[in-house]
């Protein structure tokens, strides 16, 4: 079982990402339709893990 500290940096870990996919979904908004739809896939995947994360405790 993972400590306190690991899960905190782990959840930590998960919002940047998700911020970060969110960020770069939004830049190819205008640009690249299918490649912005990834990213807010990939971003909603991560949030369905910190959501779990955020539950399970």
């Amino acid at each position: 079982m993972p400590t306190s500290m690991e899960l905190k940096r782990y959840r930590v870990r998960l919002r940047q990402q998700y911020k970060n996919l969110v960020e770069k979904a939004y830049s190819y908004r205008f640009n690249d339709d299918g490649l912005s739809d990834y990213f807010y896939y990939k971003a909603s995947m991560v949030l369905e893990k910190l959501d779990r994360l955020k539950y399970s405790n």
